[in-house]
């Protein structure tokens, strides 16, 4: 009869040797990127959690008995946060250019759509403008597509800071840029067009200590 306490002890032991062992991977855990880190946090809080219940089975200590369902429940709300925040994350990442960081064909036609029920609406002005780098394969051909790329991403800030808030910006194509502009009539689309050329005209990129204009 004495086997069987003795048998519950070394389980309940073997088990807290084990929680040690795991909330010391989710310490190292929680060093990693943002989601990790959430999840690792909650599984640490589970871990003291279910320990604490083993101590109080091992020493009788009055401590409450809900405390292993309120650490499932920290956990599984921290994994459905991370889970949700991922989503959110891997869709609005489907709507821009990788390189650039502005809006994606797919989005810009989104907000083209939008944008022109508006206008229909309110009997307002709509332009659109294309932007088309001249000469930009002499760039890449010149400094590798490294150099290429890091003119892309200089020119996709400067137009970005030439528009206004309301105003849509994407990566058209390879050395494309496409504007969408409300309330903009024919005089004030040509007007943004000459002041995104002087910005981007303006652009001194700087690449690998070899420098473009």
């Amino acid at each position: 009869t004495a086997v069987l306490p003795q048998m519950t002890g070394a389980i309940l032991a073997s088990c807290a040797i084990l929680l040690v062992s795991s909330m010391t991977r989710a310490i190292q855990a929680a060093r990693l990127d943002r989601d990790s880190r959430v999840v690792a946090r909650a599984f640490l809080v589970l871990a003291v959690c279910l320990l604490a219940d083993l101590v109080k089975e091992l020493f009788s200590l009055p401590i409450p008995d809900n405390l292993p369902l309120a650490g499932f429940t920290v956990l599984f709300l921290a994994a459905a946060r991370s889970l949700n925040d991922r989503f959110e994350r891997d869709h609005e990442a489907s709507r821009h250019d990788v390189l650039t960081g502005l809006r994606n064909r797919r989005s810009f036609l989104e907000a083209w759509e939008e944008a022109l029920q508006r206008s229909r609406r309110s009997a307002k002005p709509l332009s659109l403008v294309l932007c088309d780098l001249d000469h930009f394969k002499r760039i890449n051909d010149t400094l590798g597509h490294a150099g290429g790329d890091a003119a892309l991403r200089a020119v996709a800030q400067a137009i970005r800071r030439s528009l206004r808030a309301q105003d849509v910006v994407s990566r058209w194509g390879g050395e494309e840029f496409m504007l969408l502009l409300p309330d903009t009539d024919l005089s004030g689309a040509r007007h943004v067009a000459e002041s995104t050329r002087l910005a981007i005209g303006a652009l001194r990129v700087e690449h690998a200590s070899v420098s473009c204009e």
